[in-house]
């Protein structure tokens, strides 16, 4: 939150007021995009992230089919927030 209010806040102090809630939900989409991005990357069925479930010691077909469904909710949770409407909130 921080860090994202001193990245904003020089910026629009320099723009006329109706030009400023566009522009701050312009940023808050490059941030939405990246985290998604990074999220699909941490999710994705052939990351290194799944070793708790590879702890399981399940059968080959059921730890496949179990990371799929987790990664696969996961992706599709990722893309619904991508998919927002943010504009909506001008």
């Amino acid at each position: 939150k921080n860090e994202f209010l001193a990245k904003i806040t020089p910026a629009i102090q320099a723009l006329p007021s109706e030009k400023q809630y566009p522009f701050i939900i312009s940023l808050l989409r490059e941030d939405l995009n990246a985290d998604v991005k990074a999220m699909k990357g941490v999710a994705a069925k052939g990351s290194s992230n799944w070793g708790d479930i590879k702890k399981l010691n399940l059968d080959e077909s059921d730890e496949k089919a179990l990371i799929g469904e987790i990664s696969d909710r996961i992706i599709s949770g990722e893309d619904q927030m991508k998919a927002q409407n943010l504009e909506s909130l001008i």
